[in-house]
């Protein structure tokens, strides 16, 4: 897609945003349930799509992303109308007699990048959050993870109009056109070397923004702790996802009197686990 096209459909959402429309209350409760029924009607194609990219089995596609996301949700209709109250703040005497108050308000359009390891929920957790705040919305899927990119491609397009939600998928030119491109807000979820880039691209224009970057995640097991709970979990967060999670064990400090036990313990949990 051509840099020209890019900008369009932004500067259309920027219109579309001056309206007031997304910031409506029932336009955002409306928006959240229609991104759910798109998810639950379509469950099984997205199982299909991580499935193809990740080889993931449905019971872990559903526990570690689907049903995340629909529980979000929830959570967000739930409290919806509580979080964009407006709410009474104390007031200096200094500006007596003028009262103060505290609303929320949308930063406007705001752009999600998704990594390929959770190419699913990293991608609609953040949109949950955007849409509840009354933003405008361009998404960014990982290309490493095509069938999914290409399967929420169509699904948000046929959901939602691209005044209000645009989508883009590609490699590494888009994501050099979208950095290219002023936000409101921007949220990234992948590498630190692409998280720099990004950070420079807010930096022009002082967006804000949020990083969730990967990095070494090591586990401290203590010669007096619980070597059979330790090896359970260990095993269970190492090969989650196939072992691609942010927050997976990366490597070990165990104390060297309880190192041999732990690695018996570990190779048990795996064939417990996996049938290995």
């Amino acid at each position: 897609m051509k840099i020209e096209q890019i900008t369009s459909i932004l500067s259309t959402q920027r219109e579309f945003f001056k309206t007031g429309e997304s910031r409506d209350l029932g336009y955002r409760r409306e928006a959240l349930k229609k991104l759910k029924i798109m998810i639950i009607d379509n469950k099984h194609m997205i199982i299909d799509a991580l499935n193809e990219d990740l080889r993931k089995a449905p019971f872990e596609s559903y526990a570690s992303e689907i049903g995340l996301v629909l529980n979000e949700i929830d959570h967000h209709l739930k409290h919806l109308k509580k979080w964009t109250r407006t709410r009474r703040a104390s007031t200096p005497l200094v500006l007596f007699p003028s009262k103060s108050h505290v609303r929320k308000e949308a930063y406007g359009l705001v752009l999600i990048m998704a990594p390929w390891n959770y190419p699913f929920g990293l991608l609609m957790t953040p949109l949950v959050g955007a849409i509840a705040a009354g933003n405008c919305v361009v998404l960014k899927p990982a290309n490493y993870a095509g069938a999914t990119a290409s399967l929420l491609e169509h699904l948000i397009r046929e959901t939602f109009s691209s005044e209000f939600i645009s989508i883009f998928t590609g490699g590494r030119d888009v994501n050099t056109i979208l950095l290219t491109q002023r936000y409101d807000y921007m949220f990234f979820t992948g590498g630190p070397i692409l998280g720099k880039i990004v950070a420079e691209s807010a930096s022009k224009h002082y967006t804000p923004l949020t990083l969730e970057l990967g990095g070494k995640s090591p586990c401290i097991v203590d010669h007096n702790a619980n070597l059979a709970k330790a090896a359970r979990r260990i095993v269970w967060g190492k090969f989650l996802n196939l072992g691609q999670t942010c927050i997976a064990p990366d490597h070990l400090y165990v104390h060297k009197s309880v190192k041999n036990k732990l690695l018996e313990l570990i190779g048990k949990e795996i064939k417990r686990q996996f049938g290995a």
